[in-house]
């Protein structure tokens, strides 16, 4: 019975780690805690299972079987800590990759697909993702909210060179405002650049 529960803890934890991405969000903090506490009460039984094992001679198969599925979940815990699937490969390539750092180490990224989608993902005290589609009009980026009206998405983008400190820029703007939110662009394969 033991060994059952300790497979199933195991698969639990598989299952969480590979689908990350999905419940990413506010909560995020507090299942990447559990899904540690996880880890570590996993690896112990692995050491008491593989401990036990050598005094069986390794004659008991459901002990091995139990060994091998924990030695399995928490080496791709280790070696793929945001699970095995890179969901944002899923969605096609980048096209354009552009970066803010805000405070506390927040981190703004926005990525426009080859497929003509965005995605951009906010991560502070949490992750939150938002989605649409884009077009392109000359050097300018026109981001279509959707039925969602999202407020957190921009309206239009510009790419410009800064002359000053040789960055790529992205300026975002809201469709009625002149101030702009620069980002630094990391990976440019879609706007040719204009100086600024």
């Amino acid at each position: 019975m033991a060994q059952k529960a300790i497979r199933g803890v195991a698969v639990v934890l598989f299952l969480l780690v590979n689908t990350f991405y999905f419940w990413q969000g506010a909560a995020s903090f507090f299942m990447f805690l559990f899904m540690f506490l996880l880890f570590v009460v996993l690896s112990v039984l692995l050491v008491a299972q593989v401990g036990k094992a050598i005094i069986e001679r390794f004659g008991d198969r459901r002990r091995l079987l139990t060994v091998a599925i924990l030695c399995i979940v928490l080496g791709s815990a280790v070696y793929a800590p945001l699970g095995l699937i890179n969901y944002d490969a899923l969605q096609g390539d980048d096209m354009l990759v552009a970066e803010r750092e805000g405070v506390a180490g927040c981190l703004t990224r926005l990525r426009l697909k080859t497929n003509g989608k965005y995605l951009k993902t906010v991560g502070c005290f949490g992750v939150t993702r938002h989605k649409g589609n884009y077009t392109i009009v000359h050097d300018t980026i026109f981001f279509d909210k959707g039925a969602t009206h999202d407020k957190m998405m921009h309206d239009l983008a510009i790419v410009r060179r800064d002359t000053i400190f040789g960055d790529t820029l992205m300026r975002l703007y809201y469709a009625d405002d002149t101030d702009a939110y620069e980002m630094r662009i990391t990976q440019n394969k879609l706007v040719p650049l204009k100086q600024d």
